[in-house]
C-alpha cells in the first residue's frame, strides 16, 4: 500500500466521523436556541446547494467512483452538516451580550427516564448490573410557542413543579435567533 492510497483511506473513516461530531455539536447548540426546528435546517439545505458544487471534485476523489448521484449525496451530506453547525454556532457564539435579557418560561412537562447500567463481561458481551439511574428533564415553554426540552439534575427536578414560571437568560445571536446562555 502507498502513501497516497493509505491516506484516502484515513480521509474516507475521518470525513464521515467529523460530519457525524459536526451534526451532534449541531443538535447541541439547537438545544440552546430558540427556533423552530425546520429553519435551520432549511438554511442549511439551501447553502448545502450552493457548496455542493465546489464538493464534487473533492467527494470524486475521497470516494473513487465515478456514480454522480452517489458523489453528489455525499458532497450534499458534508456540506449539509457543516451549514448546519456554521449557522448555529456563528449564530450561538457571536451572540450580543448587550441584549441579555431574562425571559420566563412555563413548565409544561416533567420527565424521568430510566437507565440502565451494564457491565462487560466478555467480548462484545454486556449484562445488565441491576443499578438504575435516572435522566431528568423539564418541558419549557417560552413566548412565541418555542418549547424546550432541558436537562436538570436531581435536585431541581424534585422542586420544580409543573406550571411553575422559571427564568432563564437569553441573548439576540448574529443571526437574530434568539439563545439561552
Amino acid at each position: 500500500m502507498n502513501i497516497k492510497n493509505g491516506f484516502t483511506y484515513f480521509v474516507r473513516i475521518v470525513i464521515p466521523v467529523i460530519c457525524l461530531f459536526l451534526a451532534v455539536w449541531g443538535y447541541v447548540l439547537f438545544e440552546r436556541t430558540l427556533v423552530k426546528w425546520w429553519i435551520p435546517v432549511a438554511s442549511a439545505i439551501f447553502l448545502a446547494v450552493f457548496i455542493m458544487p465546489l464538493l464534487l471534485p473533492v467527494s470524486r476523489k475521497i470516494t473513487t467512483i465515478d456514480n454522480y448521484w452517489l458523489n453528489s449525496m455525499c458532497s450534499l451530506i458534508m456540506a449539509g452538516t457543516l451549514a448546519y453547525f456554521t449557522l448555529l454556532g456563528i449564530n450561538y457564539w457571536l451572540a450580543d451580550a448587550r441584549t441579555e435579557h431574562e425571559i420566563k418560561g412555563t413548565v409544561i412537562e416533567k420527565i424521568a427516564t430510566e437507565q440502565r447500567r451494564y457491565r462487560r463481561v466478555g467480548r462484545g458481551r454486556m449484562v445488565p448490573t441491576g443499578e438504575r439511574y435516572y435522566n431528568y428533564y423539564i418541558v419549557v415553554e417560552f413566548e412565541g410557542d418555542h418549547v424546550k426540552k432541558m436537562p436538570v439534575n436531581a435536585k431541581a427536578y424534585s422542586r420544580i413543579r409543573t406550571g411553575s414560571v422559571r427564568t432563564y437568560h437569553q441573548q439576540k445571536g448574529l443571526f437574530g435567533f434568539y439563545v439561552i446562555k
